[in-house]
């Protein structure tokens, strides 16, 4: 078997794999804190290399 064929085979593998609800983020993926977080950093970056 060559490395494409066993890369296929992984892939099904995996999904055949129990997995969380929904594909876009993962199970207990807190999207408030992460935007506010975010935020925060691009208002330090900002503050520290100016805006474009």
């Amino acid at each position: 078997m060559n490395d494409d064929e066993q890369v296929l085979v992984l892939f099904h593998a995996l999904d055949r794999l129990p997995g969380p609800r929904h594909l876009e983020r993962p199970d207990g993926f807190d999207y408030a804190l992460s935007k506010s977080r975010a935020t925060q950093l691009t208002c330090r970056l900002n503050e520290d290399i100016g805006q474009p």
